[in-house]
């Protein structure tokens, strides 16, 4: 079972795949971060 695993894990297309999810989900999360919301939150978190 594992050596499965890992043979999928080293797959290059698995890889890509991987990766570019984690690129959305930290663009997801940057812009989140950025919204007027979030830093108005944030500042009135500070005071």
């Amino acid at each position: 079972m594992s050596n499965r695993l890992l043979l999928i894990a080293r797959h290059p297309v698995t890889r890509a795949v991987f990766r570019c999810a984690v690129r959305c989900a930290v663009e997801a999360i940057r812009q989140v971060a950025t919204t007027p919301a979030a830093r108005e939150s944030e500042r009135s978190r500070r005071e």
